[in-house]
């Protein structure tokens, strides 16, 4: 399916693992960084000359504070640290898709996490956790934040299960 020039909504574009959205988020961000480098010479005359020498990339997630989710990213983080692949991307019957349903019981697993649309492209990599952060205000929701670092490159492509 094409994408239009419809605006998407940020509760439509989420991060995935194993097919499925992550951990009660409330925002995602992702960074993707290109490394600059001068590579001017007597001969570019005034102007400089650059290029792209690498590229980083990151995502930082925001949840809600659920405890099973909270040991599922804990566990990846601190006790496995294994590198593992995400997809950042449109959720499946995200609104003004050809498959939109109001109903979002229709387009989550039976957890009630939301599963990627396999007909848009999405953005996929491996990332490593760097930081987890928990926050617990009195009289707010707790929540926690994971900084997640791109190791390899950043492709994009259409979701494809593990």
């Amino acid at each position: 399916m094409a994408l239009t020039n419809k605006i998407i909504k940020g509760s439509d574009l989420m991060l995935f693992k194993d097919g499925q959205s992550i951990a009660h988020a409330s925002n995602h961000t992702l960074n993707i960084t290109p490394e600059v480098s001068e590579i001017s010479s007597k001969d570019t005359g005034l102007w400089t000359m650059s290029e792209v020498t690498k590229i980083g990339w990151n995502v930082t997630a925001e949840h809600l504070y659920v405890q099973s989710a909270f040991e599922d990213m804990f566990k990846l983080g601190v006790v496995d640290g294994d590198k593992f692949q995400v997809y950042f991307g449109l959720k499946k019957g995200y609104k003004g898709g050809s498959d939109y349903n109001s109903s979002y019981s229709y387009n989550v697993t039976e957890d009630g996490a939301w599963t990627p649309d396999t007909n848009t492209y999405m953005l996929c990599g491996y990332v490593l956790i760097d930081s987890i952060d928990i926050s617990a205000q009195a009289g707010d929701n707790a929540t926690f934040s994971v900084s997640m670092t791109g190791v390899g490159p950043l492709s994009l492509g259409y979701y494809t299960a593990n």
